[in-house]
């Protein structure tokens, strides 16, 4: 009798630590996959005959000075693209145009530290060889179905978007959006 529950003791041993590395390296692995499509898109990026062409197709890249993120921003055709990197959401202006750019990004991965930013902070946003700056102007929490933040403006705006939930574990029910101007 003792062996059996000697047994199932080192059973239930055993299926703790499978589940636990299962708990640890699901996230490892999803950061490694995600640094590897942006090594991809830099590597594109780099490939572009003309870097200064500023049609619509120009690749664009996100520096955030205070938050040591220097990220290629892809272009929203699928959600599933949100992977990749920070993502321009379509629908809305690029840098540089009257309107509200709105780009969103994994908390997890590109934007973890996005709550950090305060009034006067940096954003710079390269499209080709133009450069747009942006100062941080606040922040704020709203609900996930909020859809005001993508509202157009009269001016050139910088909407920057993540979750709130749990790290890896949900999208939560709320975003962080932090607003910027155009300087």
């Amino acid at each position: 009798m003792q062996v059996q529950n000697l047994d199932k003791s080192l059973i239930i041993a055993d299926l703790a630590i499978i589940a636990g590395l299962i708990c640890v390296l699901v996230p490892v692995a999803w950061s490694f996959r995600s640094s590897m499509l942006q090594q991809l898109d830099r590597a594109e990026q780099e490939r572009e005959s003309h870097p200064a062409d500023l049609r619509a197709g120009s690749r664009m890249r996100i520096i955030i000075p205070k938050l040591k993120l220097d990220a290629v921003v892809v272009e929203e055709v699928q959600e599933s693209d949100l992977d990749k990197g920070p993502m321009h959401l379509a629908g809305t202006p690029r840098p540089g145009l009257s309107g509200n750019c709105c780009i969103a990004a994994h908390r997890e991965k590109w934007f973890r530290r996005l709550d950090r930013l305060t009034a006067g902070d940096e954003v710079v946003i390269e499209v080709g060889a133009k450069s747009y700056t942006y100062l941080v102007t606040g922040g704020r929490v709203v609900r996930s179905d909020d859809a005001s933040v993508l509202a157009s403006t009269d001016e050139p705006v910088l909407s920057l978007i993540t979750c709130t939930g749990i790290p890896y574990f949900g999208s939560g029910a709320g975003r962080l959006v932090i607003r910027a101007k155009e300087i």
